[in-house]
């Protein structure tokens, strides 16, 4: 790995372990190159802005952990698991203010858009309208589960998704 990338990695296992333990608004550029050991300067050369960082972070996470070419259902079911394992740094990030969120389903329809073979009963996929509420809706359940997950549990959501949104692989 080259320097370049090595710096990047560092900042962003540095930001992930402060994230995964405070909520975004507490959490300082100033930690972050301490916990890196790097300069401030160093920071904003890799990330503009702070909410880069956390896009880099979330993009990295689903990048890693959801290949490109799955089915809607089988990318649902990854990025259930995934945010179960991640709880606490995905709810630090979506509670973290109206932008951050934004930016967060932004990257998360983005993905859902990537995958191309997808099919779910009923919906009209040369409606470009009727798919962005789609993904919006899916992006929407994640929020809600983050934010009140003492009454939302990952069962409910998988039951939900196949109760009114009767996923299916075939044509």
């Amino acid at each position: 790995m080259k320097k370049y990338e090595q710096t990047r990695q560092k900042i962003l296992v540095a930001a992930e372990s402060l994230l995964s333990n405070q909520r975004v608004s507490t959490v300082t550029i100033d930690q972050i190159t301490e916990r890196a050991h790097i300069h401030r300067s160093t920071f904003y050369r890799y990330f503009p802005t702070f909410s880069d960082l956390i896009l880099a972070l979330v993009d990295q996470k689903l990048e890693d952990n959801i290949p490109k070419r799955s089915g809607i259902e089988e990318t649902t079911l990854l990025v259930l698991n995934l945010f179960e394992q991640n709880f606490l740094f995905f709810r630090n990030i979506l509670l973290g203010g109206e932008t951050l969120n934004l930016n967060f389903q932004t990257i998360l329809v983005n993905r859902m858009v990537d995958l191309q073979s997808p099919t779910i009963q009923k919906v009209d996929y040369a409606n470009t309208a009727e798919i962005e509420m789609l993904y919006q809706t899916v992006v929407a359940i994640f929020i809600c589960w983050v934010s009140k997950p003492y009454l939302i549990k990952k069962e409910d959501i998988l039951l939900f998704l196949k109760k009114y949104f009767k996923f299916t692989d075939e044509d």
